[in-house]
């Protein structure tokens, strides 16, 4: 009977030490986190999260000032991608170029040490830590419905970090394509793709209203929408207008926003 007691309380102490052994910070709803990016051609930008037990996204950018209640999911899942990011290889040595984004910030947990960081544009194949934690970033403002301005800016952040082709396709009547940045050859195979990908004879918009130049050599892959029926309608301002009408569509076809170009109301914001 004691040797019984004696080991039901064993477990007991055991299993306390178990409890207390476990981090403080195993909710993961409980850090700060600051993000600053120094873009060269763009006003840079400062991220800021606050998660304590309520998550919000606070970001700086072009003389603006805008704040998202973040979801509790997307607090912890955030929480969760950075734990996985501090805890991968990457070879040491600094980087820097002439251009590109210049990323700093720092992350604290509640009961651990902070982390700070600071690197050059990375590359995914050799800083896959830095691009990791960029990544989510990304991630995370994609679980947010933007601003009209917001959701433009981050467009333009976006292409400094290697995420891919710059488009998205958002789902509805008409079905749209929006691409943005800068179009260049590196983007012919992934843009043929994602054209040849597009559900035919249905009413398709292909926005470009955040494109800021197009190389001639992708000409032919744009030539690929000119023969859909109905055809394509072109969103874009005058800058892109002229190279439309280069690879053969049709002024009619056009349309010219006077204003700021918005994506349509409640939708998140998406890389791709």
């Amino acid at each position: 009977m004691r040797r019984t007691t004696y080991r039901k309380w064993l477990y007991a102490f055991g299993l306390i030490l178990a409890i207390l052994a476990i981090p403080a910070f195993a909710s993961c709803n409980d850090y700060d986190f600051d993000f600053n990016a120094g873009p060269s051609f763009i006003p840079p930008a400062r991220i800021q999260v606050r998660a304590h037990h309520t998550g919000r996204l606070t970001i700086e950018f072009a003389n603006r000032v805008e704040r998202i209640k973040l979801s509790e999911s997307a607090v912890e899942q955030f929480c969760t991608r950075m734990q996985q990011v501090i805890a991968m290889d990457q070879a040491s040595g600094d980087r820097i170029g002439l251009d590109g984004v210049v990323v700093s910030g720092q992350w604290k947990l509640d009961g651990a040490p902070s982390y700070a960081f600071k690197f050059w544009s990375p590359d995914k194949k050799n800083q896959p830590r830095d691009f990791a934690l960029a990544d989510a970033v990304f991630a995370l403002l994609e679980t947010t419905v933007p601003s009209c301005e917001l959701n433009a800016y981050l467009e333009a952040l976006a292409i400094y970090f290697d995420f891919g082709v710059p488009a998205r396709v958002i789902r509805g009547r008409p079905l749209t394509v929006r691409l943005y940045g800068v179009l260049s050859i590196n983007y012919a195979d992934g843009l043929a793709a994602l054209f040849a990908s597009l559900p035919a004879n249905v009413p398709l918009d292909v926005d470009m209203t955040n494109v800021n130049g197009m190389g001639t050599a992708l000409y032919p892959k744009f030539q690929t929408l000119l023969s859909r029926n109905p055809p394509v309608k072109w969103i874009t301002y005058p800058g892109m207008s002229r190279q439309l009408q280069e690879l053969g569509v049709k002024s009619n076809q056009m349309e010219v926003p006077k204003s700021l170009y918005c994506v349509p109301p409640h939708t998140q914001f998406s890389r791709q």
